[in-house]
């Protein structure tokens, strides 16, 4: 299709924006090959390089591959095709407690799969002995593929340019490679599986499905690249999970998989069914009895079991996250230095409230109040933000590069940061807890209307929303709309009109009620 051709080019890298934005926002699109019958396999990987430079450009870092329709009882029409795995898409099963969220994923299905992680660059030519020395661990995990395209009707192409249907990998326990290479090169083309849902046996499979197995299936990916010219070959470090065992199946939410697998010494993992405290509990302990390198083969090699519950996340501001291991390990330091004396919690949480409630919110409030009654000042704060915001004295850490976006009659702007909790701390504090959450990080993008909805704004079908991603690199700050009957009150009356929910998007401004002091 492209021939040199800048104009096919240029259409490839728009099927590459077209791709990311239906990644983005779940929606689903018309095949590419049903619109350009010339599209090809050489097209669908100049995408997919396309599409790693956009990626990376907005904070994601590609950390492996994935290679898809390995499995030819799975895949009989397609032949072995790769995609990226990036750091968002990639999960350790037991960080993710005791659900998975499907949020996001277009008609999702689930693969078990072997995964490997390089120690070693693999080269073309080499036997499997020596791709076996090139590997750092292995480990047994689901791939979750999803479909950009209704009804999972694509050709090959099209399965390429939409990321390999990547949509996110959940990998067990990793076991080291040398310490029993020649088990793991029998075992790994021998031993067979079987996928359960909700305890029911729904397919059995064998190592050989991917062809011929696990290993043989990572020499195949290092001959396609070998002849790419445009994505990298395999590197030191890179994750490469191999396809699917058994066939790709729909998942919903609700539903709890596993996979027991016979001959081949991978450990039994299960997400955990009892409470979130006891969640917490099992993974403050793991912090000081985790073994990092990971048991060894045992000499009567057992079945392995993974166990992941699928959910839908809901928004229902009860954000009762099992905490991460930091947050374990800052609570157990607070506790500590309170019970020494050293930390008045009471002092504590009003330091923490004046920052989050107060002094950030009330730096930003100015900023918008300025803005509404000057108009020279508003046109330089759209312009440079970040210099307009510093002519107020507010600057520093987490608000060195800021954007301001303004509300409109037909325009609503909203703000989140999809991978942690991206905040401009100099003009509106510390992030609240729901900003930071992973169901309203998750939905904003997917449903900004719903999510705005929840929090009790409700915008006409005619105003636009534009969301809005921060990152390490800049901050978003929303000017709302001033309201209507505020002509006559003065900047500091306009102030304490401003609310930090205003700023982010999640609300408008509004008058007090009559009566009511400002």
């Amino acid at each position: 299709m492209t021939n040199g051709n800048t104009n096919a080019a240029t259409e490839l890298q728009a099927i590459a924006a077209e791709a990311l934005a239906a990644l983005d926002t779940c929606n689903q699109i018309l095949p590419f090959s049903a619109r350009l019958s010339a599209f090809d396999l050489d097209d669908a990987y100049r995408v997919t390089a396309a599409i790693r430079q956009m990626r990376e450009r907005r904070g994601e870092m590609p950390v492996g591959r994935k290679i898809g329709f390995t499995n030819r009882a799975a895949w009989p029409e397609y032949g072995p095709m790769w995609g990226y795995v990036y750091n968002r898409t990639v999960q350790n099963l037991a960080e993710i407690g005791d659900t998975f969220s499907l949020v996001g994923l277009a008609e999702p299905r689930i693969e078990p799969e072997i995964i490997f992680k390089l120690a070693l660059a693999p080269t073309p030519g080499m036997d499997e002995a020596a791709l076996l020395a090139c590997i750092d661990w292995v480990g047994h995990g689901f791939e979750i593929v999803q479909s950009i395209f209704p009804g999972w009707k694509f050709s090959a192409p099209d399965a390429v340019a939409a990321f390999g249907l990547h949509g996110a990998l959940l990998i067990g326990p990793q076991h080291l490679i040398a310490v029993h290479a020649e088990d793991w090169s029998r075992t790994l083309s021998t031993f067979e599986i079987d996928l359960k849902r909700d305890g029911t046996v729904l397919d059995h499979g064998l190592a050989t499905n991917v062809l011929d197995g696990p290993v043989s299936a990572l020499r195949h990916l290092v001959d396609i690249l070998v002849r790419d010219p445009l994505n990298p070959p395999l590197a030191a470090g890179e994750i490469v999970t191999t396809g699917t065992l058994t066939r790709a199946l729909p998942v919903s939410a609700g539903e709890t998989w596993t996979t027991e697998l016979t001959d081949v010494g991978l450990d039994g993992i299960c997400v955990p069914a009892g409470s979130r405290a006891e969640c917490s509990l099992a993974r403050a302990k793991s912090l000081v009895t985790s073994d990092a390198v990971g048991s060894s083969l045992s000499s009567s090699i057992q079945d392995a079991k993974i166990q992941v519950t699928m959910r839908a996340t809901e928004h229902d501001h009860d954000h009762q996250e099992v905490p991460s291991d930091l947050t374990l390990r800052v609570k157990a330091l607070e506790s500590l230095l309170v019970e020494k004396g050293l930390v008045d919690p009471a002092a504590l949480d009003a330091l923490i409230d004046t920052y989050e409630h107060k002094v950030g919110p009330r730096n930003g409030a100015r900023v918008v109040a300025r803005a509404w009654v000057d108009p020279a000042y508003k046109e330089r704060l759209l312009t440079d933000a970040t210099a307009a915001i510093g002519e107020l004295g507010y600057t520093g850490g987490q608000g060195e590069h800021m954007i301001v976006v303004a509300n409109g009659p037909r325009v609503h702007n909203l703000i989140v940061c999809t991978l942690c909790s991206c905040y401009p701390w100099p003009v509106l504090g510390l992030p609240p807890v729901w900003y930071k959450s992973a169901p309203y990080r998750s939905r904003a993008v997917i449903d900004p209307r719903g999510v705005l909805r929840e929090f009790g704004l409700e915008l006409p079908e005619d105003v636009e929303i534009r969301v809005w991603d921060s990152t390490a690199e800049v901050r978003y700050l929303v000017l709302p709309e001033r309201p209507a009957g505020s002509e006559k009150l003065s900047e500091e009356e306009l102030v304490a009109l401003v609310t930090r929910d205003a700023m982010v998007g999640i609300a408008k401004v509004k008058l007090p009620q009559a009566g009511a002091n400002l």
